[in-house]
């Protein structure tokens, strides 16, 4: 079982059958989704070692992931794959167990646990590739109890990651004790960023495709104007 503390975990695959200079390796970690590392090619027979990015290692807390090797033994051949073997990382203890990953409505975030008014939080929005981040100020419940907490999301941090994946998630803590953090939210910000649709297709008809146009400038000119 592996720790939770967001580090990354090496996977060593082993010296398998057959295994020659100028095969191809590389490591599948399945939980919710796969997630493949990078190819290696075998330049010496032995083990290979392949890093598990921490935001796979977090995506899996009080969880587990099916971890496999392919090998392909040549350009164009089919890839052989190994058997899984079966890797569980432990939850948070209480009363932080089981921190599902946050909601996300337009820009209403919302966590879904409920909470303690000396609870710490913050929300923390990030694109692995790029390395962007941002975290939200610390947040508190209102009362003992309350069943989840919302947070507002920038328009900024929308704007600044429209066409990527983004991995939201929310860490809590007590004084200080050991920050303890959630499962991520996957965000296509693509999809989340676009115009409130009018009802209206575009079509081939000048007239109603005018209209429509109109429409859209009216109602991302109202967007503008709410944001700001």
């Amino acid at each position: 079982m592996l720790d939770n503390r967001g580090g990354e975990a090496t996977i060593t695959v082993p010296a398998y059958t057959g295994m020659k200079e100028g095969h191809s390796v590389r490591v599948t970690w399945a939980n919710n989704i796969n997630w493949d590392t990078a190819v290696q090619d075998v330049n010496t027979v032995g083990p290979m070692k392949f890093k598990i990015r921490n935001t796979e290692i977090i995506d899996t807390i009080g969880g587990s992931a099916n971890v496999n090797y392919t090998v392909v033994t040549a350009p164009g051949a089919p890839p052989i794959a190994s058997t899984h073997t079966i890797c569980r990382v432990q939850d948070n203890p209480p009363p932080f167990e089981s921190m599902s990953p946050p909601t996300l409505q337009g820009l209403n975030l919302r966590i879904p646990k409920s909470g303690q008014t000396n609870w710490a939080i913050r929300v923390r929005w990030y694109h692995p590739e790029s390395g962007w981040q941002q975290e939200s100020p610390i947040l508190h419940y209102g009362y003992n109890g309350q069943p989840y907490l919302d947070y507002t999301v920038p328009q900024a941090w929308v704007t600044e990651n429209r066409g990527r994946e983004v991995y939201i998630n929310y860490s809590m803590s007590v004084g200080t004790d050991r920050i303890r953090i959630s499962r991520y939210l996957r965000y296509n910000v693509t999809a989340a960023d676009q115009p409130a649709s009018t009802g209206i297709s575009r079509g081939s008809d000048p007239a109603t495709q005018a209209l429509a146009d109109s429409l859209v400038s009216m109602l991302q000119a109202l967007k503008r104007w709410f944001n700001s």
